[in-house]
């Protein structure tokens, strides 16, 4: 049970990295340090379109 959950919760962390950018754009905002780190991945998350807000959140459904 714990291996299924570990995978899952692997899944979705992925998932939402990919979404932002990949792992390129999620380390370039992590350099930049203290809040602009903050500002820097809210504005790789108004690049996501309707499809990948939808797709997050039916995600989110299935997990409950």
């Amino acid at each position: 049970m714990a291996a299924t959950m570990i995978s899952k919760g692997k899944a979705k962390y992925k998932a939402k990295i990919d979404a932002l950018g990949g792992a390129s754009a999620y380390y370039s905002c992590g350099e930049k340090g203290g809040i602009e780190v903050a500002i820097c991945l809210k504005g790789l998350k108004k690049k996501l379109d309707s499809s990948d807000w939808a797709d997050s959140w039916e995600d989110a459904m299935k997990a409950k």
